[in-house]
């Protein structure tokens, strides 16, 4: 096993050849280290309660699915046909430089999108799976905790089947983006629990699940389709957990309590946004087609 570390994400597209045959000792893995104040807690008393959260963790344990086996990844869509219909809200739609291309490169253009977009996915349940496992420490009930464990095994089931879509059906992944990154950064150092529930559980599975809903919709990949309908249906938990949760937990903050938590959940909305601009798919094309019409 080859660990190397950096001080940062990579910033480059990744590629993968299909006609790669690599060995354990060909891989190697890239970590980036984060430190964190997380403060912990045990919690003595075992007496379950049958609330919201209980119902949401009985709940989670009936749909339980395996994505090696659920999805049919013997599917892979023609190559000469768009995976995403055409969307006359999506800014690229509107381009200039995209009603420039040919059939040709638009399919090309909506392979690189949509692997952008998924690639996004990717990096944010990965954030996901380290918030939830923090939450299984700091939350400080019981029924909180076993709800965090069985959020934690989705996340790695949505970073393992995002990964396996991005490298055998598209075979690109493209970086994060540094406004999801620094989103992810602030809720993974932050101590306070709550503001990990308000910074995950809320904002980032919130708008996950609407940008999940709105490609489920758009795809003309059935494999696509499939794989988020699985994956809106743990996201639509994972949303009803932080609210019912914080609901109680809210009220017995005290005004600047709750106004600075009101500040932490604004910002986190305003790098949410900025990190939906300027993509790197559509800088690529726009670079591309310049370069063609010289």
């Amino acid at each position: 096993m080859k660990i190397t570390h950096t001080d940062g994400p990579p910033k480059d597209l990744l590629y993968f050849d299909e006609e790669m045959d690599l060995q354990q000792k060909d891989v190697e893995d890239v970590a980036e280290i984060f430190k964190t104040p997380l403060t912990g807690s045990y919690n003595w008393d075992y007496t379950v309660s049958d609330n919201r959260i209980k119902r949401l963790y009985e709940l989670g344990k009936e749909l339980n699915w395996n994505g090696s086996l659920d999805l049919n990844w013997d599917y892979t869509h023609p190559a000469n046909e768009k995976l995403v219909e055409a969307d006359e809200d999506l800014p690229h739609e509107t381009l200039e430089a995209y009603e420039n291309l040919t059939e040709e490169e638009k399919i090309e253009f909506d392979r690189h999108d949509t692997a952008e977009l998924l690639s996004q996915f990717l990096h944010g349940e990965q954030g996901a799976l380290l918030v939830a496992s923090q939450l299984v420490s700091c939350a400080p009930t019981y029924n909180a905790k076993l709800y965090a464990a069985s959020q934690t095994f989705d996340e790695a089931r949505h970073v393992e089947v995002f990964n396996r879509y991005l490298q055998e059906k598209i075979g690109v992944h493209y970086p994060i983006n540094p406004n999801l990154k620094a989103l992810l950064d602030k809720i993974l150092t932050d101590e306070r629990w709550d503001l990990k529930f308000i910074g995950m559980q809320i904002i980032i599975e919130g708008l996950a699940l609407a940008a999940f809903q709105m490609l489920k919709m758009l795809t003309k990949d059935p494999l696509l389709k499939q794989l988020l309908h699985y994956v809106v249906r743990d996201e639509a938990r994972h949303v009803t957990f932080g609210i019912n949760y914080l609901e109680d937990f809210i009220k017995t903050l005290t005004p600047e309590e709750i106004e600075e938590r009101a500040e932490f959940a604004y910002e986190a909305c305003v790098i949410s946004r900025e990190r939906l601009i300027n993509t790197k798919a559509e800088q690529r094309f726009q670079k591309l087609k310049q370069e063609s019409s010289l």
